[in-house]
């Protein structure tokens, strides 16, 4: 099942590449989106002064005898100028895997969805991008959290779009 989703993931990115004059990044982010951690891409479509982007992602997490994936995506607002920036934006995130819930293993398959709000720092001519601040997630349960991340990226194609 994980090859599948991996497949489908790459698919996706191949997809969504439009043009060389956008910009295009692989990130880590611990915790964040992907609930404890996940690897992205996203894809950055530059406005006249802002962006809009598009994060797709993946996360394994194997624990003590469960195990689950975990499938983000969202769509963002970067505002700003310069290396220092503000990314609002709403995603979802779809999970799935065995659970250790209350002395049982318990099969868990769910939805959620997510708002962000990161302070971003991503210099037009470097290829770093870091990420940290705030997602609530909210389950399709209802149930809510306060959540964080922190992500570290690195940009690839065209610099400077």
């Amino acid at each position: 099942m994980f090859r599948k989703v991996i497949i489908g993931l790459l698919s996706c990115c191949s997809m969504i590449k439009l043009a060389c004059s956008q910009t295009n990044s692989f990130q880590f982010e611990g915790l964040g989106n992907g609930i404890l951690y996940s690897f992205n891409y996203e894809h950055v479509h530059p406005l006249k002064t802002n962006a809009i982007a598009f994060r797709l992602g993946a996360g394994y997490t194997p624990f003590d005898g469960s195990n689950f994936i975990t499938i983000p995506a969202s769509l963002n607002y970067i505002i700003g100028r310069g290396p220092h920036k503000l990314e609002l934006g709403v995603g979802g995130v779809y999970y799935d895997g065995k659970l250790y819930i209350v002395g049982d293993y318990e099969y868990h398959s769910s939805f959620g969805a997510f708002t962000n709000v990161y302070y971003r720092y991503d210099h037009p001519d470097k290829r770093m991008i870091f990420r940290i601040g705030l997602n609530p997630l909210v389950s399709d349960e209802l149930t809510a959290a306060l959540w964080f991340g922190v992500g570290f990226g690195v940009k690839i194609g065209k610099l400077n779009p």
